[in-house]
């Protein structure tokens, strides 16, 4: 019986207000709108004739990479069942995200070629841009959010 009372506890996330999920879904939704104009502004500067709306559209269907990003969530409630700990989540969470960015540098090299016509090796220098925001982003996240939120997760 208490095992069940435990698994309740584990399973039920609870936020104060529903701003944060707001937040979150503008946070993404701002975050592929930006990778969308630098890949434009990429594109454009390289020669390519690609249409902004469409490098927009495109940088939303690489948006399904999030749902791997979903895994952290498992691994916070792994700390604080106690069964990892918050180094091993940091560590988890790094992988992740870097082999998310990784795809999504592929996706966004897809993207430039595709849109904008540009050869293969002019579209990896595209993808460039959003790769390096996103490994900034991952670098602020892991020096300064994981820091911040450790004592809430353990």
């Amino acid at each position: 019986m208490e095992m069940i009372r435990n698994i309740e506890e584990i399973t039920t996330i609870t936020f104060q207000t529903p701003s944060f999920f707001i937040f979150f879904l503008a946070a993404i939704l701002a975050m592929f709108s930006f990778l969308g104009v630098l890949i434009f502004w990429g594109g454009n500067i390289l020669g390519g004739k690609g249409a902004f709306i469409k490098d927009i559209k495109a940088s939303f269907y690489s948006s399904g990479v999030t749902l791997v990003l979903a895994a952290p969530i498992i691994f916070v409630l792994l700390v604080k069942n106690g069964a990892m700990d918050f180094t091993n989540f940091r560590i988890g969470y790094n992988m992740i995200y870097g082999f998310t960015v990784l795809f999504l540098y592929g996706l966004q090299a897809i993207i430039a070629r595709k849109v904008h016509g540009l050869r293969k090796w002019k579209a990896f220098i595209v993808a460039l841009l959003p790769f390096l925001f996103l490994i900034i982003v991952g670098i602020l996240v892991d020096k300064i959010v994981l820091t911040k939120i450790s004592p809430w997760i353990t």
